[in-house]
């Protein structure tokens, strides 16, 4: 069975506002597969309206809380060339399993 869940979220604050919705669709026993999201923003004079359709095709064996795990060890390598290079160990073990 495949699961959707929607969050919603609006305020007004003292430089305009804020509101967002994200409508995701799971796999079974698995992370989101598909994501539909919008988010408007208005600061001062400024407004600025996102929309985007995600997929999100992962590996059966990996999972949400694996990629943040990967992206936090990716933001904390200063180095610009370090970095490249572990994304690319990274991407060669992904497509060579």
């Amino acid at each position: 069975m495949k699961r959707a869940a929607s969050i919603y979220d609006g305020s007004k604050n003292a430089r305009g506002h804020s509101a967002g919705m994200s409508l995701t669709f799971d796999k079974y026993d698995g992370d989101q597969v598909m994501q539909l999201l919008t988010v408007d923003e208005k600061r001062g004079d400024r407004r600025v309206i996102r929309s985007g359709l995600a997929f999100n095709d992962r590996p059966e064996f990996e999972t949400q809380d694996k990629t943040r795990e990967i992206m936090r060890e990716l933001t904390q390598i200063a180095d610009r060339a370090e970095r490249h290079k572990k994304i690319a160990e990274y991407l060669y073990c992904l497509y060579s399993s």
